[in-house]
């Protein structure tokens, strides 16, 4: 079951939902036949329902991910770090479609000592987290600076093509292009188009995608820019997920 959890998370990662499904799916068959004690079993549960919780945040549900993610948030300390950073950074992602800024930042707060045991990346997501909170606030400097952080945090930490450099680097190119700033969204969003549809959760795909478009056109280069919606347009319909569709329209 430990082995099937750690594929299912990397696919998870990947913005690959089958093979997650396929993973999750051998976890319980595995965890149903293994030797494990109730109690080993019932960490591995709540582990997998935090996974969960991740595959349907990708697919920009939220109506479940509380129930998912409330074992894990209501006891930290008996699960891996990676258990209870994954799941304030879910709870954060549904604060923030809830409209609820003040619970997003609080959740992060609380998820600052598990990000930090589990090494750079999580914290460089949780801070992408809070920047999107502030950007929906229109407070458009604190969002600046938290993009920002998080890219320099990545590209120091991990290195300047890591996985999570290209994430942070999507949302700050995002919002470089709105702030006139477009030779560098161009080169952040440029090195950010490498991932395609398999990073982060939706807010990201749609500034890879839609930005991506803008700077382009801003650029004068319009067949560049029609090939990135189009290639969008394929990712919203691979992924099903209807708000990355009309963000392309």
């Amino acid at each position: 079951p430990r082995i099937q959890l750690v594929v299912a998370w990397a696919n998870v990662l990947l913005q690959r939902p089958v093979p997650t499904g396929v993973a999750l799916t051998r976890f319980h068959t595995a965890l149903d036949n293994s030797g494990l004690s109730e109690s080993e079993r019932a960490d591995l549960r709540a582990e997998a329902d935090v996974l969960k919780s991740v595959l349907e945040i990708f697919a920009d549900r939220v109506e479940t991910v509380d129930e998912l993610v409330a074992e894990a948030l209501a006891r930290p300390d008996t699960l891996p770090p990676r258990v209870a950073g994954a799941a304030a950074n879910v709870a954060t992602i549904a604060a923030t479609y809830r409209f609820d800024y003040a619970a997003a930042r609080r959740w992060q707060e609380w998820a600052t000592p598990y990000h930090e045991l589990m090494g750079p990346f999580a914290g460089i997501y949780g801070r992408c987290m809070v920047g999107i909170a502030a950007r929906e606030q229109l407070d458009i400097p604190a969002a600046m600076d938290t993009f920002r952080e998080a890219y320099q945090t990545a590209t120091a930490s991990i290195g300047p093509h890591s996985h999570a450099a290209r994430l942070a680097g999507t949302l700050l190119g995002d919002l470089l292009c709105d702030t006139g700033e477009i030779a560098e969204a161009v080169r952040l969003l440029d090195e950010s188009y490498a991932l395609g549809s398999d990073g982060g959760g939706v807010d990201f795909v749609i500034a890879r995608y839609v930005a991506g478009a803008r700077v382009k056109a801003a650029l004068g280069d319009l067949e560049a820019a029609a090939r990135r919606l189009a290639e969008g347009m394929r990712a919203a319909e691979t992924l099903a997920v209807p708000r990355l569709a009309a963000s392309i329209v």
